[in-house]
C-alpha cells in the first residue's frame, strides 16, 4: 500500500468519524462530536500525518526515522487511551442496554490509527511486515471468535428471555426463522473473514471492501431516535441504509431489532487495516496482475453464492409463513427487490466466469460488473422508496451491510481491480483496440 494511499484513507476515516456514533449514553446514541477529548485526539492524529514528510524533506535534521515513529506513537497515545476507556466503560456497563457500547465511529478511528502508525517509506522499519501480518491475523481471528461467542450468548438470551411485548409467545417456527436469518447475516461475512485471514492473496481486498461497507453503512445509516415505532410498524421511518450503530457485548433487544447480534467488529477491522497497511504489491507485474484478477474472480463467485443463499432463505421464510397461515402479500416492491437481487447474483457469477482460464475477457467482465452495479443502484432506490415486505415478515427494510457489499461494494471492487492497478493495465490487452480514437480523413468525392 503506497504512502499517499495510507494517508488519504487515514484522513478520510478520521474526518468521517466525527459524524459517526461513539457509544451509548443517556439512553441514546452519542456521536464522536459529543466527546471533546476524542475530538482533540483525532485532531492530533491528523496533524501527525505530516511528520514523515517533514523528516523526508530534511526540514528538521534531528528527525530520524526512529524518532518519526516515536512522535507518531506519542501523538496517537490520547486516541488509543480514548479507545481503551471506551472498552472499560462497556465492560462496566455490560448488562446496561442504555450505556457503554462501541460505536462505528470507534471502529473507524481504530482503523485510521493503524494506518497512521504504519511505517512510511522514510521510516523504513524493515522486518515489520511479517510480524505485522501475524498480528493482523491474530486480531482478525480474535474478532471472529468474539463475534461467534457473543452471537451464541445472544441466541441463548433470545430463546429464554421476554423480548418485546408478547414476543415470548411467538411460535417456534417464527423464532427459528429469526435465528436462521441472523446466522446468515453473521456467518456469511465470517466466510470472507476466515478465508482472508488464512490466505490474504487476492482475498484481502475483498475483506477490506467488506469492512468499508460496514463503515459506510454506519456513516450514512441513521434511525429516528425520537420515534417510538418498532421496526415492524408501518410508521417506522427506516433509512436507505441501516445497521447496528453501536455494538454491545450483550445487546438490549429492541434498540437495533429483535434478532441475535454479535460483537467484535472493531477487532476484525483493526486486523484488516493492519494487513492492508503493511501489504505490498508484487514486484513482478505479471504476478500482481494475476492477484488482482483472482480478486475480481473470487468476488464475483463469492458474492453470487451469498446472494443465492440469501434468496433461498427468503423463499423458505415466505413458504413457512404461508404454511402456518400467516398472510403473505407478494407486493410489487417485494417481487421487484427479489428479482433485482437475484439478477445481481447472476451477473456476479457471470463476471467471475468471464475471468476464468488463461485468457480473461476483461471487457466482458467490466460490462457485466457495470450491469451488476446498476442492479444494486436500482435495488437501493427501490428499497429507499418504501419497505419491501410480506405481512409481518420484512424482507428488505433497508440496505444492510451485507446487501450493500453484495450489490454495491463488490461490483465496484471488480471494476477497480480490472481498471486501476498498473500491473493489470500493463499486462492485459487494452480495453479498446489501438487506433479506435484515431482521426479518420473525411470521404472525398472522386
Amino acid at each position: 500500500m503506497r504512502d499517499w494511499l495510507r494517508d488519504a484513507t487515514a484522513v478520510l476515516l478520521l474526518l468521517v468519524a466525527f459524524a459517526m456514533p461513539w457509544d451509548l449514553g443517556s439512553g441514546g446514541i452519542e456521536e464522536v462530536n459529543d466527546h471533546w477529548w476524542v475530538v482533540l485526539s483525532i485532531v492530533a492524529a491528523l496533524a501527525v500525518l505530516a511528520v514523515p514528510y517533514v523528516g523526508a524533506a530534511g526540514v528538521v535534521p534531528a528527525l530520524t526515522p526512529q524518532l518519526s515513529l516515536l512522535v507518531k506513537a506519542a501523538a496517537l497515545g490520547p486516541l488509543l487511551l480514548s479507545l481503551l476507556l471506551l472498552g472499560v466503560f462497556e465492560l462496566a456497563n455490560l448488562t446496561d442496554g442504555s450505556e457503554g457500547g462501541i460505536g462505528t465511529g470507534a471502529v473507524a478511528v481504530i482503523a485510521a490509527a493503524v494506518l497512521v502508525i504504519a511505517p512510511r517509506r522514510f521510516e523504513g522499519a524493515e522486518g515489520l511486515e511479517t510480524r505485522g501480518a501475524v498480528a493482523g491475523r491474530v486480531l482478525v481471528a480474535v474478532g471472529v471468535g468474539l463475534l461467534t461467542l457473543t452471537w451464541l450468548v445472544e441466541v441463548a438470551r433470545y430463546l429464554t428471555s421476554d423480548i418485546g411485548e408478547g414476543f415470548i409467545s411467538t411460535p417456534a417456527w417464527s423464532r427459528a426463522l429469526v435465528i436462521m436469518g441472523s446466522l446468515l447475516a453473521t456467518a456469511l461475512p465470517m466466510v470472507f473473514v476466515g478465508i482472508a485471514t488464512i490466505r490474504d492473496t487476492g482475498w484481502l481486498p475483498v475483506l477490506a471492501s467488506a469492512c468499508g461497507s460496514y463503515l459506510f453503512v454506519g456513516l450514512v445509516g441513521r434511525i429516528d431516535e425520537e420515534s417510538s415505532a418498532s421496526i415492524f410498524d408501518d410508521s417506522f421511518d427506516a433509512p436507505t441504509f441501516f445497521s447496528v450503530s453501536v455494538e454491545k457485548l450483550t445487546h438490549e433487544p429492541g434498540l437495533f431489532g429483535y434478532s441475535p447480534q454479535g460483537s467484535g467488529t472493531i477487532l476484525v477491522v483493526a486486523g484488516t487495516a493492519l494487513l492492508l497497511a503493511l501489504h505490498r504489491s508484487a514486484a513482478d507485474l505479471t504476478t500482481d496482475a494475476r492477484s488482482w484478477l483472482r480478486t475480481a474472480r473470487i468476488t464475483g463467485y463469492s458474492a453470487a453464492a451469498a446472494v443465492f443463499l440469501l434468496l433461498a432463505f427468503c423463499v423458505i421464510a415466505l413458504s413457512v409463513s404461508a404454511a402456518n397461515d400467516v398472510p403473505v402479500d407478494l407486493n410489487g416492491s417485494l417481487i421487484s427487490a427479489l428479482i433485482i437481487f437475484g439478477g445481481g447474483g447472476v451477473l456476479a457469477a457471470a463476471t467471475g466466469f468471464s475471468l476464468n482460464g488463461s485468457d480473461p475477457r476483461r471487457s466482458r467482465a467490466l460490462l457485466l460488473a457495470g450491469g451488476w452495479l446498476l442492479a444494486g443502484i436500482v435495488m437501493t432506490a427501490l428499497i429507499s422508496s418504501g419497505r419491501s415486505q410480506s405481512g409481518f415478515f420484512t424482507v428488505f427494510t433497508a440496505m444492510g451491510v451485507l446487501e450493500t457489499f453484495l450489490m454495491l461494494a463488490a461490483p465496484l471492487l471488480v471494476i477497480g481491480a480490472l481498471c486501476v492497478p498498473r500491473s493489470v493495465r500493463a499486462t492485459l490487452p487494452p480495453l479498446l483496440p489501438e487506433g479506435t480514437w484515431a482521426a479518420t480523413p473525411p470521404n472525398r468525392p472522386g
